[in-house]
């Protein structure tokens, strides 16, 4: 299993837009968000999908 960890930084008015598409997505979590728009992502392989190793 591979997991990856990522920082994704969105501007304020579209980060609940970005939020429910990470959270929509299968092997991603968001572990943290800030004020400023920026979101810890980890996101690990599905059977669907494996991220490149």
């Amino acid at each position: 299993m591979n997991i990856c960890g990522c920082l994704v930084h969105a501007t304020a008015p579209v980060v609940p837009e970005v939020r429910k598409r990470v959270e929509a997505m299968k092997g991603a979590e968001i572990h943290a968000c800030d004020d400023d728009g920026r979101l810890v992502v980890v996101v690990e392989d599905t059977p669907e999908k494996k991220l490149p190793s």
